[in-house]
């Protein structure tokens, strides 16, 4: 099942065969959708009116608001077998036996912000303090920083890291047993923003005024170095990573849209490429969906498909009521494309992609084609993805195109296949000379061949 959010008319259900979108249940009608979230077998709901659980995929709702102050949550967790709901400023534990939220460290809690969870400790982050506890919830330690409060906290093995809204910086070494002030020595004026981890070394991004930079520790903290490698990479805004065949992908907001950054080597270096131009106006990226063999960016003005890791991109926007998209899914061999004008779903195979697993690669003998797209063809174009085996002969491949009666006919190097890899590469039919009809391509790649139907409008 998809659970999708609405805004005022409801939640909605979409069903098990993702061909149509069902109300889940008119309890939900003219209620605003807070969070949901789906923890083991039961699917919640915060809206304004209460918090609904359902244990049976959405059948059957019932009311969980017992024992809250305000009747609505902003996010759920689970930790181990506990659930836990943050409503307002207050934390709450569901008491499974007494159907009930039940306050958690009423007298000492307000304003939860954050809880992280690191080996054998638990730490909440409040705006009154940093709560240290044990896997069996027993309080440890509570740490004031008055008068500030702890601001942000990230952890790695047994190091923590956290900066306070007094832009003070501590560092525990021993999972929170201790905590050290480590940037003592340094401008006092410098508003920190921002920190986190570059392997086992620690960075601050810090201000003064409108100019920022960032320092790097690699002693914990006991010295800091200016590093202006950094900003290149983080003085802009990341609004989505995610990784696609041990490659790094992030979109950036630099103030000029269009930029994709690419990294080969775990983040060391970035490499900036940038989308198409649709209209005089680059696109601008909202998420990226995809694996070894394709990547799709989804922007606000169409959608983008690579076929080689990013270093090139072309448009796929047919069929398409509006190009703002939004966020971009595959499920069962289908892609799924929110938009600002409904929810939009085309087959893999629109796009010549049959499979989502790369196909295994044979030492000989091996040849594999994908279904050649688009089907009809578009913008004069066609296009396969052709994997092969380790043999490096691809080159000597031959490629014939017949027509629909058998008829060879002449491609005048108007047919290519552009390796992508040592053993992959795009097969490029340019047909916008060719009659309208049904066309077949055959690759014979030693004792091995590979035929595809193609139809060229």
């Amino acid at each position: 099942y998809f659970y999708l959010n609405t805004n005022l008319n409801g939640n909605f259900l979409l069903s098990k065969d993702l061909k149509e979108i069902n109300p889940i249940n008119d309890i939900f009608k003219n209620k605003q959708i807070i969070y949901s979230k789906k923890i083991d077998s039961t699917v919640f709901f915060c809206t304004y009116n209460g918090i609904y659980a359902s244990t049976n995929d959405g059948i059957t709702w019932e009311k969980r608001n017992n024992g809250l102050t305000y009747k609505n949550g902003d996010s759920f967790f689970r930790d181990n077998e506990k659930i836990y709901l943050k409503s307002g400023l207050n934390l709450y534990e569901f008491n499974k036996t007494e159907n009930r939220w039940v306050e958690f460290d009423k007298d000492t809690i307000r304003s939860i912000f954050k809880i992280l969870t690191n080996l054998d400790r638990k730490f909440i982050l409040t705006y009154n303090g940093l709560l240290v506890k044990d896997t069996n919830n027993n309080l440890i330690d509570y740490i004031k920083f008055s008068p500030s409060y702890p601001n942000d906290m990230i952890c790695k093995d047994n190091k923590l890291f956290l900066r306070t809204s007094g832009s003070k910086l501590l560092i525990s070494i021993d999972n929170g047993k201790e905590w050290v002030q480590i940037n003592e020595k340094i401008d006092s004026n410098i508003r920190i923003s921002r920190i986190g981890f570059i392997n086992d070394d620690i960075y601050f991004k810090g201000t003064i005024k409108s100019n920022s930079f960032y320092y790097v520790s690699k002693d914990n903290g006991l010295s800091w170095i200016r590093d202006t490698t950094l900003d290149d990479l983080f003085n802009y805004s990341s609004d989505y990573t995610n990784i696609f065949d041990r490659n790094f992908y992030a979109t950036i907001d630099n103030g000029f849209s269009g930029f994709i950054n690419i990294s080969t080597d775990y983040g060391q270096t970035w490499e900036n490429k940038l989308l198409p131009k649709i209209n005089l106006s680059y696109p601008s990226c909202n998420s990226l969906f995809g694996t070894r063999n394709f990547i799709f960016a989804n922007t606000h003005i169409g959608v983008f498909l690579s076929l080689d890791k990013g270093d090139n991109w072309i448009e796929v926007n047919e069929g398409l009521k509006t190009l703002n998209t939004t966020s971009v899914i595959e499920f069962n061999g289908d892609i799924y494309l929110g938009t600002t004008n409904g929810v939009f779903t085309a087959k893999l195979s629109d796009f010549g992609l049959s499979a989502i697993e790369e196909p295994k690669i044979e030492n000989d003998n091996y040849l594999y084609s994908f279904p050649a797209y688009p089907v009809p063809s578009s913008n004069g174009y066609i296009r396969s993805m052709i994997y092969w085996d380790n043999n490096d002969d691809i080159d000597n491949a031959i490629i014939t195109i017949t027509n629909s009666i058998g008829e060879m006919i002449k491609t005048e190097n108007r047919i290519t296949l552009d390796k992508s890899g040592p053993n992959n590469g795009i097969l490029n039919w340019n047909c916008s000379s060719y009659p309208k009809g049904a066309y077949f391509i055959k690759i014979q790649h030693g004792s091995v061949s590979s035929t595809s139907k193609v139809i060229v409008e």
